[in-house]
């Protein structure tokens, strides 16, 4: 369910700050910044929190992860609030392309 998210998102992204990129890459970094995050937290709690129950963890690294979580969107929403209005609305980016023959 997060590829097509992650896709709209940052094709989103890319098309609204108008520069010349696709979203391979920033797929890629997304995925392997999950993957880091949940071996991350398989080893804090084997070797970390061994005698804390999964009940227990689990709660607190929700807590934890949401609030970390909705600092970095509230974040971002204002740093791409900030890049977006300073740019002027260039209709002309989104005009249809045309052919040219070779």
């Amino acid at each position: 369910a997060y590829i097509p998210f992650n896709c709209f998102m940052f094709d989103r992204m890319i098309a609204s700050l108008q520069v010349a990129a696709n979203a391979g890459f920033i797929m890629y970094l997304a995925d392997s910044a999950g993957y880091l995050g949940s071996v991350s937290i398989m080893l804090y709690r084997a070797f970390g929190q061994a005698d804390l129950s999964w009940l227990d963890f689990f709660i607190n690294t929700s807590y934890f992860v949401s609030l970390i979580t909705g600092s970095l969107i509230i974040a971002s929403w204002i740093y791409f609030s900030h890049i977006l209005s300073d740019q002027p609305a260039d209709i002309s980016v989104m005009a249809e392309p045309t052919l040219v023959r070779v």
